[in-house]
C-alpha cells in the first residue's frame, strides 16, 4: 500500500532530523480544515489523494 509506505518514510525522516513522529496538538475536530488545506496545496497535484486518504494519513500522524 503506497500511502503506508509514505507514512513510514515520513516517520523515518522525522526521526532522522529529530522531529516528533506524532502531533497530539492536532485535534480530530480540525480534520475538515486540514484535509482542505492539504488538498489546496499546489504540491497536491503531484500526489493526488482522495479526502479519505488524507484523513487516514492525518489520523495516523495525529494519533497520541
Amino acid at each position: 500500500f503506497v500511502v503506508h509506505g509514505e507514512v513510514l518514510e515520513s516517520e523515518a525522516l522525522q526521526r532522522e532530523i529529530g522531529m516528533p513522529t506524532t502531533f497530539p496538538e492536532v485535534r480530530k475536530d480540525q480534520m475538515q480544515q486540514i484535509v482542505q488545506g492539504i488538498s489546496r496545496d499546489p504540491v497536491a497535484m503531484f500526489y493526488p489523494m482522495t479526502p479519505a486518504q488524507i484523513e487516514q494519513i492525518v489520523a495516523r500522524v495525529a494519533a497520541p
